[in-house]
């Protein structure tokens, strides 16, 4: 598949997000990147998701093979789109960054009620009982 054809297909599956291709030079070789870059309304700007490249090993360039690779904070996920079934593996991994996105808010979550309970316990105990009432 040429790269014209994968960036449509990339397109495509990641419509609601931005695509920005860039270039990048190693081993005195020119590739391509792309990146998936989301709006976050909460920071009110466009941050990097993911980048998609072709698969390097070493100084080898495997032209079919393309690889995805998600980062959150501090956790990168990558993952090697099948050849043959780009548009499925795309909509595959971009179900799987939205569920693990839900999965991280509510982690998030979960963090900030444990902080509050061990370092606000009183004010916790209170909410709580009126809560109870109601």
């Amino acid at each position: 598949m040429s790269e014209k054809e994968f960036l449509e297909i990339l397109t495509d599956v990641f419509h609601e997000f931005e695509i920005k291709k860039t270039t990048y030079s190693k081993y005195g070789k020119d590739y391509n990147k792309f990146y998936i870059k989301k709006f976050v309304p909460k920071l009110k700007g466009k941050f990097v998701i993911a980048v998609v490249n072709q698969l390097l090993l070493g100084t080898t360039l495997f032209e079919d093979v393309w690889e995805i690779v998600f980062t959150f904070t501090d956790k990168s996920f990558s993952f090697r789109i099948e050849k043959d079934f780009e548009r499925q593996s795309l909509e595959i991994m971009k179900e799987w960054y939205f569920e693990y996105e839900a999965l991280s808010v509510k982690n998030n979550e979960l963090l900030s009620k444990y902080n509050r309970i061990k370092n606000n316990f009183k004010e916790e105990l209170r909410d709580y009982q009126l809560k109870k009432l109601l």
